[in-house]
């Protein structure tokens, strides 16, 4: 009877202590203050981020679903982007926000075109060709195993896709922002951010210190690319490839964009700004296709092809 009535106490001393924890826990892990960090003007005060990502006082932060509140913020306000949600302390969270820019434009039919970012978000909608301008269309083909194609469109994008939708699965995704790191990384452009087509020469250095070129920026990539198109069919080592129009005439063909996007496109561009020794001549007449492939000893080459 004694050791029954020991156990009993035991089983109810710790039933009280994990109440007394499980009390103070509800207590202390509760949010009481929020910051928001602006990595820029997002034009959203606040409050206003705080709410819309269920991020209220009095919120258990043990239990906290930070992705949770990341969609919730960006669907609600869609050129906002959430960069990270931090728990800092038992009361406190840290949320750094970003805007999101146009880069991109679908053309769903004549009167719709879908505007997105470099993460293939969808923006806005927009029928006006001044709001295009600037922009990069993007499009996908689907071709047989003859070449034929069969089908033509972009990630199943249609007038039923709402602002605030990530289009494309998370290759396209991954391709279309590698893309945009290496062009922001390694391109150089002029003063007034048009490509400068020497990227070969030897007074790089120079003329980069002296401002007359600089690296690629986010708002120059429209200057000199007017399309990038996803080209699919089923041969064995060109599966997929990148298709890009510049604006001078000049189209970039990028086998297996997946792999070392970085390099091909530094190979692209040194090709191109070899094509002739005067940029303005190039920039005007020059036309034709770079092409990037694997050869059969799957080594990478980077070769001209004129129309």
């Amino acid at each position: 009877m004694s050791k029954r009535k020991g156990a009993i106490i035991s089983i109810s001393i710790i039933s009280a202590i994990l109440l007394l924890f499980i009390i103070l826990f509800g207590v202390v892990f509760r949010l009481h203050h929020q910051n928001v960090i602006y990595l820029d003007d997002v034009g959203i005060g606040s409050e206003d981020i705080v709410k819309a990502g269920g991020l209220k006082n009095g919120r258990s932060t043990l239990f906290l679903n930070t992705d949770e509140a990341r969609e919730n913020i960006e669907k609600a306000y869609p050129f906002v982007k959430v960069v990270q949600i931090s728990i800092k302390s038992a009361i406190t969270i840290e949320i750094t926000v970003t805007s999101r820019h146009q880069m991109f434009y679908y053309r769903a039919d004549k009167e719709n075109c879908f505007i997105l970012d470099e993460d293939l978000k969808v923006l806005t909608k927009s029928s006006a060709e001044q709001d295009l301008e600037g922009l990069i269309e993007i499009d996908k083909t689907i071709l047989d195993s003859k070449g034929e194609l069969v089908n033509q469109n972009f990630l199943g994008i249609n007038n039923n896709t709402q602002l605030g939708e990530f289009v494309g699965d998370s290759y396209y995704q991954s391709v279309v922002s590698s893309l945009y790191v290496s062009v922001y990384r390694s391109v150089l452009v002029d003063e007034a951010g048009e490509l400068w087509l020497g990227q070969a020469e030897g007074n790089k250095s120079e003329l980069l210190d002296s401002g007359e070129i600089r690296y690629c920026e986010r708002q120059d990539m429209g200057n000199f690319i007017k399309m990038i198109e996803f080209v699919v069919g089923n041969k064995d080592k060109d599966y997929h490839r990148l298709v890009i129009t510049t604006k001078y005439g000049v189209k970039i063909d990028i086998a297996q964009p997946e792999t070392d996007l970085l390099r091909k496109v530094n190979l692209c561009f040194d090709v191109v700004s070899q094509l002739d020794n005067d940029a303005d001549e190039t920039t005007s007449s020059a036309s034709g296709k770079v092409v990037v492939e694997y050869d059969d000893n799957w080594q990478e080459r980077a070769y001209y092809l004129a129309n």
